[in-house]
């Protein structure tokens, strides 16, 4: 079982990160050749593909980044002029209990719903898979049963009516797990 977590573990990594590998794939479509309308749609597809192709959120235009490092050096101005209202050097005001509260303040007012987003996202994810793998393990795996002298037998857990059924529980079981993982990491990013 733990080889199987692992496993499927490292499988979900491989797929986050060729994501980015194969994210930008160009395809080239010669626009000259179709109707107008054809033209049209394409070119908002692809506008509209550009603007929500950056899975983790992180802005591209020189713009957004800007004002990202603006975040920052609000950040920072904020605990100088704290700083400046009790007469203090920075860094002397930084390592005192009243100032490393006061910066976790200002930094959670400016990142705190992200950073509390990512983290239930995460506790989430964490208590539904092991849920959801005892489940699975409970309907999918076999038992061993030592029977007299040193002979074991493998029985079923659960018995299903038919392959059917436990086929169809197999699959509930996967697209459970997936869409459980593509919610969290969705909703930990975005």
């Amino acid at each position: 079982m733990r080889n199987f977590v692992s496993m499927l573990f490292i499988v979900l990594i491989v797929l986050i990160w060729s994501h980015e590998c194969f994210a930008g794939t160009d395809v080239t479509v010669d626009l000259e050749k179709l109707p107008s309308t054809t033209q049209t749609a394409i070119l908002k597809a692809m506008e509209k593909e550009s603007e929500s192709n950056n899975l983790l959120g992180v802005p591209s235009d020189p713009e957004a980044l800007g004002q990202y490092a603006a975040l920052g050096t609000q950040i920072a101005k904020a605990i100088g002029a704290a700083c400046k209202e009790l007469s203090l050097e920075v860094n002397d005001f930084i390592t005192t209990p009243v100032g490393k509260l006061t910066a976790f303040l200002i930094v959670w007012k400016v990142i705190g719903k992200e950073v509390l987003r990512f983290v239930v996202m995460t506790l989430l994810w964490f208590i539904i898979t092991p849920i959801l793998l005892t489940s699975f393990v409970h309907f999918h795996t076999r038992k061993q049963v030592k029977e007299e002298g040193e002979k074991i037998k493998y029985i079923e857990r659960y018995e299903f009516d038919n392959e059917d059924a436990k086929t169809a529980s197999a699959i509930v079981h996967v697209c459970i797990f997936i869409a459980l993982t593509l919610f969290c990491v969705l909703m930990a990013v975005l």
